[in-house]
């Protein structure tokens, strides 16, 4: 009887320690799965111009991304996106791009290389930049990754996660953010400078 005893003391703690097991490795495997691998293409000037908007107007956030299009400054005139033919890139001393949430921050861009990445997307997300215009650091507001109002076009949900922006008539998971350089806490929108830059970010899901 005791040895029975003993057999069946044995076979639970066996089990226990399995499920154990097997827990651990689905929260790996869930913590896996919710990571995105993140690329931001690296500032480029020559083509600046290239690539605006029909329209010239500017949109803050948006999925349209060509191949080619990268990260860059340009200047707004009357509201309206221009070439910036007299920017120079070097001018501007930015030490480091950055993805930032309550739980982390991952760096996008630092010394000058833009590595792939891996960040857990939350909702809360936002892009930070160090930067210094010709020796002069300029305040940069934090750029929100989704879209913060309900009947925003990119609005986070768990369900969807980054394929929000997703575009399936080109095939691609990518976003380009436009913002100003320079800017006041009362009036973040604007830009004191008149130039704004461009970041654009590729994405794909860690599996």
């Amino acid at each position: 009887m005791k040895k029975l005893l003993k057999l069946n003391s044995i076979l639970i703690l066996s089990a226990i320690f399995f499920l154990a097991s097997c827990s651990k490795e689905d929260m790996q495997e869930n913590m896996i799965e919710t990571g995105t691998v993140v690329k931001m293409r690296n500032f480029a000037q020559e083509d600046a111009g290239s690539y605006l908007g029909k329209t010239g107007e500017i949109n803050s956030i948006s999925n349209e991304v060509s191949d080619n299009l990268t990260s860059t400054v340009f200047k707004v005139v009357d509201g309206r996106m221009v070439p910036c033919d007299d920017c120079d890139i070097n001018d501007f001393d930015i030490t480091q791009v950055f993805l930032l949430n309550s739980q982390a921050q991952t760096s996008l861009y630092l010394n000058g290389s833009t590595p792939d990445v891996t960040h857990t997307f939350t909702g809360e997300d936002v892009i930070g930049i160090d930067l210094n215009y010709k020796g002069v650091y300029v305040r940069m507001s934090d750029i929100d990754v989704f879209s913060q109002s309900q009947d925003g076009q990119y609005l986070y949900t768990d369900e969807l996660g980054i394929d929000v922006f997703a575009n399936e008539s080109a095939g691609t998971t990518s976003v380009v953010y436009n913002f100003p350089i320079g800017s006041s806490e009362d009036n973040p929108e604007n830009s004191y400078s008149g130039l704004w830059m461009r970041i654009v970010l590729d994405f794909n899901q860690e599996l």
